[in-house]
C-alpha cells in the first residue's frame, strides 16, 4: 500500500477528516521493469486546488500516482476517497 497525500491545498483549509490513509496498488509491467520498482517511494497525491469546504468523493485517476513510462496501474482499493475540507479556524473552534 502507498499512503495518500493531498497537494494544492487552498490557504486557511484543511483536510479534518479522510476516508483512507492509504491506497492498495496492483501494477503490471515487464518483468525487469517491475525487478526495479518499489512502491514504497510513491504517494497517491490528489490535487485539492480550488476545493470548497464540506465533503467530496475523490476519484482515483492515472495522474494520481506518477509511475514511470512501462508500468500500469491494473487496480487501486479504495477507487474512490472521502475527504471533508474545512476553513482551518473552524477546527480550532470545535476543539475548544
Amino acid at each position: 500500500s502507498i499512503p495518500i497525500e493531498f497537494s494544492n491545498v487552498p490557504a486557511g483549509m484543511e483536510v479534518t477528516s479522510q476516508s483512507a490513509d492509504s491506497l492498495d496498488v496492483q501494477v503490471q509491467g515487464s518483468p525487469w521493469m517491475m525487478d526495479s520498482v518499489s512502491l514504497s517511494k510513491y504517494v497517491g497525491r490528489f490535487d485539492l486546488k480550488n476545493i470548497q469546504p464540506g465533503w467530496h468523493t475523490l476519484q482515483f485517476q492515472q495522474n494520481t500516482l506518477n509511475m514511470p513510462p512501462g508500468i500500469t496501474v491494473d487496480r487501486v482499493t479504495p477507487g474512490t476517497v472521502r475527504v471533508q475540507v474545512e476553513p482551518a479556524a473552524a477546527r480550532q473552534l470545535r476543539g475548544r
